[in-house]
């Protein structure tokens, strides 16, 4: 499969995995949030394995990550949508979540879903709205950390 990759000015987003700085992401950005704070490496690792993964790249220098877990067809799942603290407030998150849905692998997509405690204004330009849907339930397992 092709990778996916989209310029804007002097940023890049691509989806090619083996350019995404594992380490990086993990111990500058990942590890600096609220949701992932205490995830250990070999489970972050596992879900960049079983995800399609974007970097987003200031020059050659990677800013951000964002990960889509997906079957493709009928639902995709954005995660872990981070940028480096020293380059925020600069629409990098918008470029970044603007470009993980118009991949045109995920195209054929017809519904996603994001779990979030902030940033509800940033997902809300893209379509996503609050659920206080009924019908949507959770099952979350004691961590094996």
């Amino acid at each position: 499969m092709c990778h996916y990759e989209i310029c804007y000015q002097d940023v890049t987003i691509s989806d090619e995995r083996d350019r995404i700085d594992v380490d990086y992401v993990y111990h500058n950005l990942l590890l600096n949030t609220y949701w992932a704070r205490n995830l250990p490496y070999s489970r972050f690792k596992k879900s960049i394995d079983n995800s399609l993964c974007y970097g987003i790249y200031l020059g050659l220098k990677q800013i951000g990550f964002a990960r889509v877990v997906t079957d493709f067809s009928e639902t995709a799942s954005l995660w872990d949508v981070v940028i480096d603290h020293h380059y925020r407030g600069n629409g990098y998150g918008k470029l970044l979540v603007e470009s993980a849905i118009k991949n045109p692998k995920l195209k054929d997509v017809f519904k996603w879903f994001l779990m979030t405690e902030d940033a509800f204004a940033l997902y809300e330009k893209f379509g996503f709205t609050k659920e206080s849907n009924p019908f949507v339930m959770t099952k979350i397992m004691p961590p094996t950390f």
